[in-house]
């Protein structure tokens, strides 16, 4: 099934399906953080993995269970759905997604213990890890596997192997992808852990250009890939490099993710990739400037990481030094990240709270730290929902005050602001007092 997906471990995710008021709770918190990307099918068009799964069921799986004499139920689909893909593992190219008993027992964290192990390279139509009639290159017109038979290699297993030191009475853990994050842990799974070094925040050119508009008063309802020069950006975008290095900047992080993941992210501890530190200034230049020059652009481009970190070190005599164009330009570049912030933060907070602009940030995470206190214990989905998006508000407000720390910049935390209860919140709203 398209939707399935798995991980560098070969483990399976899953998704949470049961549609109760503690579930529909749970994923109105889901809604603007990373989790909710992850409930969606890649690319274009934009498909909900439950569609997917609701649609499979109707066209395929019950027919088939009608046929079959059995009686079937969506209800019944979703829990088997769930408990197979938040079990299964990639054993080798025959099998495919298969369970494994015993394997599938362990719990996971990201320094295990053990490590599931199988030789995936088995014939993909028969499953032999020996040489089998379907090696043979003058058969051409072998379509049927051959017969099973309890006769298999011997070899062709799937072992449970110890890499690491195990003391006695402690607990065995397996790893479901050494580089999952909590959204990914949660969607798949249905938890998260109290601290994720792979947390991440991710953007889209598209918000990050609406960011740009917003933060400098450009409102025309207009398209990046639509501007003249959008090819120069996404030129620069892909090969920039700040020669000087980004080693001694807490800001930024020019260290890219592995695989296929967005580069335009913000780290566990709310530092910026070079990437979207890059597509944030070439916004906000694009927004500025009708046609850029790529010489000039890279240019400045040079000189605002140059004057940020003199920032970062404390050193803003450089404003004085005929550097001003940098300046104004990392001015801008301040501003749209803290639109970007914001805006993310009103997308994942969902309490009914009004924002004051004379107080810190700080208090987002301080109110809904009080709501998952104040949860129901039975609400479990709803408080791991909401323990995700609290995770996340806590990326925005390291990224906020990290900004704030330059000299003579507060703009990010200007544009966000607090929040506090509103004098007329009913009594299970969270009480700061």
């Amino acid at each position: 099934m398209s939707s399935q997906d798995t991980n560098g471990d070969g483990r399976a995710g899953s998704v949470g399906l049961d549609l109760d008021s503690d579930a529909v709770e749970a994923k109105r918190w889901l809604n603007g953080t990373e989790a909710e990307g992850h409930l969606f099918l890649p690319g274009p068009p934009r498909t909900s993995l439950l569609d997917e799964i609701t649609s499979f069921y109707y066209c395929v799986a019950a027919p088939l269970l009608e046929r079959a004499g059995v009686s079937p139920s969506e209800k019944g689909f979703r829990h088997a759905y769930a408990l197979v893909s938040s079990r299964a593992f990639m054993v080798d190219a025959y099998h495919g997604l298969a369970m494994v008993p015993i394997a599938d027992a362990f719990n996971h964290a990201q320094d295990n213990s053990i490590h599931l192990e199988s030789d995936y390279g088995v014939c993909p139509s028969c499953g032999s890890l020996s040489e089998c009639p379907h090696d043979a290159d003058a058969r051409e017109d072998v379509t049927e596997p051959a017969p099973y038979t309890d006769t298999a290699d011997s070899e062709n297993t799937c072992e449970m192997v110890v890499n690491a030191a195990i003391a006695p009475g402690e607990e065995v853990f397996n790893t479901y992808g050494a580089r999952l994050s909590n959204a990914e842990l949660l969607v798949r799974y249905g938890f998260v852990l109290d601290a994720n070094d792979n947390d991440i925040l991710t953007w889209t050119i598209e918000e990050i250009w609406g960011a740009a508009g917003a933060a400098l008063a450009d409102s025309q309802p207009r398209r990046w890939d639509n501007e003249a020069s959008y090819g120069v950006c996404m030129e620069i975008l892909r090969d920039w490099q700040y020669d000087a290095g980004w080693a001694e900047s807490e800001l930024v992080n020019d260290t890219e993710l592995f695989g296929d993941r967005n580069p335009l992210y913000m780290t566990a501890d709310g530092v910026l990739s070079l990437k979207l530190w890059l597509a944030i200034a070439l916004a906000t230049l694009q927004r500025q400037v009708t046609n850029l020059d790529v010489a000039e652009t890279r240019q400045l481009l040079g000189r605002m990481a140059w004057a940020q970190t003199q920032l970062e070190r404390g050193q803003a005599l450089a404003r004085s030094e005929g550097n001003n164009d940098a300046y104004k330009a990392l001015d801008r570049l301040v501003r749209t990240i803290g639109e970007l912030c914001a805006r993310r933060l009103d997308r994942i907070f969902h309490l009914d709270v009004q924002q004051q602009d004379d107080r810190w940030l700080g208090l987002h995470s301080a109110v809904v730290g009080k709501f998952i206190d104040d949860l129901d214990t039975a609400q479990q989905k709803t408080r791991l929902a909401v323990t995700l998006a609290l995770g996340e508000i806590s990326i925005i407000e390291s990224c906020v005050a990290g900004w704030d720390e330059l000299d003579g910049y507060y703009l990010v935390r200007d544009r966000i602001g607090t929040v506090e209860p509103r004098a007329t919140q009913p009594s299970s709203s969270p009480d700061l007092t």
